[in-house]
């Protein structure tokens, strides 16, 4: 199962950031499971991320297929606003899920797409967070998730959901940086670290945007237990870290060769 959240940053003058973050374990049963599955996708074209929760195997293949598509050129332009990718991308994956064998389709599978619509002007761009669910009786729910007006959660996924809610709820009555994105990410980390559920786990991934226009998605690599991982799997000794942008478990600024804070970084303090 997963533990996915979708969380935003707020300022005085609007939007900043928008985030995906989830476990990277997939698991069988109690004792068979594999904690470095991909859970979340990036375009690095467009300001366009994805996550899913529920079945793995569809939305894996399809998001994988999807990304390249738009990377690519082939699905969406740059004349089209969020809302207009969001429609293409999403007929696309309901024309793949047509051709999925119905017997196969035995859990309920939700996608997850947090997008930037550059407004006219340089004015402050627009956020969107899009849902796509089918359940095991064809059903089908499409949704525009309403973003908050502070920086906070927008949404919970997953078999961790209600472990990542009641740990955030509590921690937002006794700390003083409770209206933070980095609030969220310190508390995902601590419920990932401290926590007996079985179907949740691995590494931390993290993909994100920013409000810079133009700008395209970051797909985060992450310190975690004084290891480097990379949307779920561990990037190997010797690796040129230096190409992504790195966060620890606290949520600053790291150099990825020494794995420590960033000369010059804000240092973001578990208050």
């Amino acid at each position: 199962m997963t533990m996915l959240v979708s969380f935003i940053g707020v300022d005085n003058h609007g939007y900043t950031s928008a985030y995906l973050m989830s476990d990277s374990r997939i698991n069988w049963d109690r004792n068979h499971f594999y904690d470095n599955a991909r859970k979340l996708f990036a375009s690095k074209k467009y300001p366009d991320t994805f996550g899913y929760v529920g079945d793995t195997l569809f939305p894996s293949i399809v998001l994988a297929q999807i990304i390249e598509m738009i990377d690519n050129g082939l699905l969406v332009s740059e004349q089209m606003n969020a809302k207009q990718r969001n429609k293409i991308i999403f007929e696309k994956v309901m024309y793949e899920l047509k051709r999925y064998p119905e017997q196969c389709r035995d859990k309920t599978v939700t996608i997850i797409h947090v997008c930037r619509n550059d407004t006219p002007n340089n004015k402050y761009p627009e956020f969107y967070h899009f849902e796509l669910t089918f359940d095991s009786n064809h059903r089908i729910y499409k949704s525009n998730v309403k973003l908050p007006t502070i920086s906070d959660v927008v949404k919970t996924y997953g078999s961790g959901s209600n472990l990542f809610n009641s740990k955030f709820k509590k921690l937002k009555q006794i700390r003083k940086n409770k209206n933070t994105t980095r609030c969220v990410f310190q508390s995902f980390i601590d419920v990932l670290r401290n926590n007996s559920d079985i179907t949740i786990g691995g590494p931390p991934q993290l993909v994100g945007l920013y409000r810079k226009p133009q700008s395209t998605t970051i797909e985060f690599g992450i310190i975690y237990n004084r290891k480097r991982y990379f949307l779920g799997t561990e990037v190997p000794k010797k690796s040129c870290y230096q190409n992504v942008e790195w966060r620890n478990d606290r949520f600053e600024i790291c150099n990825g060769d020494n794995k420590k804070i960033k000369p010059g970084a804000a240092k973001q303090p578990v208050e």
